[in-house]
């Protein structure tokens, strides 16, 4: 398997899984595919997620949007791409100014450090703001405060996952 591209050469997640297949032993991946592989899985439909997402903010009235997502995690990529294909197929506006591409397996201080940078660099902010995951939700958050933005009524900001941080947010996510 070839590492994705940016990936240090070195051991991965692919080569972990050869190794186990290559010794008989059964595996089955939760929350990701090696979709040219035989690897059993177990995953969402995070295409149709992505595209459900940004139909739900279309039905409350936006039309701007913004998406940040991990460009080296395929679940995170297809939610985008859904939510994308759901957002040019209709009409709406997704600039390349308002899409946060985080690279490569990255720390949560570099994560943070991408999305200061989109609000340092935007001269203008989608109506409604797709995260990946609620961290990436979280950290929009937090700059929009230090930045003046109310959340919800300037950018509202929709994210996957439901976890336990996102519910003690403020506003909850």
């Amino acid at each position: 398997i070839t590492p994705v591209e940016g990936q240090e050469p070195g051991i991965n997640n692919a080569d972990l899984l050869w190794e186990l297949e290559k010794n008989n032993i059964p595996v089955v991946l939760l929350d990701n595919e090696f979709p040219d592989h035989h690897f059993t899985s177990v995953v969402l439909d995070d295409y149709g997620a992505g595209k459900k997402v940004a139909e739900f903010l279309w039905d409350h009235g936006h039309r701007d949007f913004g998406i940040i997502y991990s460009s080296n995690y395929r679940p995170k990529i297809l939610r985008k791409n859904g939510a994308m294909d759901f957002i040019e197929a209709n009409g709406g506006r997704i600039t390349d100014d308002f899409i946060v591409s985080i690279e490569g397996q990255t720390s949560t201080a570099k994560t943070y450090r991408q999305i200061r940078s989109f609000f340092k660099t935007s001269k203008e902010l989608p109506t409604a703001m797709i995260c990946s995951s609620d961290d990436e939700a979280l950290m929009f958050m937090y700059q929009a405060e230090i930045h003046g933005i109310d959340i919800p009524r300037d950018v509202s900001v929709i994210s996957f996952d439901n976890s336990d941080i996102a519910r003690m947010s403020h506003p909850k996510l």
